[in-house]
């Protein structure tokens, strides 16, 4: 399924111009996540660092912020004035940032858990994780800046993904054994 194909081209403006190029250009995306009027990026590897970008105007793209998250941020999520990423670094964690002011993002809270986490997915009150150890995190986020462990499960998977909706987590991934 290709959804690009079935958009009307004339909707479709793929040009860019050389201030975008030179914004984006700017860093090697890891993972990316749009919320408003950002674009939240990170990148992972030789610097390990947490960007929004103000894409307000199409043409004329700005970073805003830019600081150092602990090593290999691999996923993020947006969920109302939170940023959370997980980390692949040895620790396998879990990062709040406090993006209330896009300007001058703050970590707020780390929690360590997990064997590699994967993906990273939320609805409600809680973000949902799933790790190469087959299990799935649910994670209180009722007080966003403190995230806590309500639950984890095992799935009988080896995780490849996580989709959310509504009471139902569906995990996708290969057998394990």
């Amino acid at each position: 399924l290709d959804l690009v194909e079935d958009l009307p081209e004339a909707d479709l403006d793929l040009s860019c111009s050389t201030e975008v190029e030179e914004v984006v250009e700017s860093f090697s995306v890891s993972a990316a996540v749009v919320s408003g009027h950002y674009l939240y990026g990170l990148n992972s590897g030789f610097e390990d660092r947490f960007r929004i970008i103000d894409i307000s105007d199409p043409t004329d793209f700005e970073l805003i912020a830019d600081i150092e998250v602990p090593g290999n941020p691999t996923e993020l999520i947006v969920v109302g004035q939170y940023a959370y990423v997980v980390h692949n670094n040895g620790t396998e964690e879990l990062s709040v940032i406090d993006i209330s002011d896009h300007s001058n993002p703050t970590v707020d809270s780390t929690l360590d858990f997990g064997l590699g986490e994967k993906e990273i997915a939320a609805a409600g009150d809680y973000l949902y994780i799933i790790d190469n150890a087959v299990r799935l995190y649910f994670l209180d986020i009722s007080n966003p800046s403190v995230p806590s462990i309500a639950n984890s499960i095992f799935v009988g998977l080896q995780p490849n993904d996580l989709a959310v909706d509504g009471n139902y987590a569906y995990v996708l991934g290969n057998e394990v054994g």
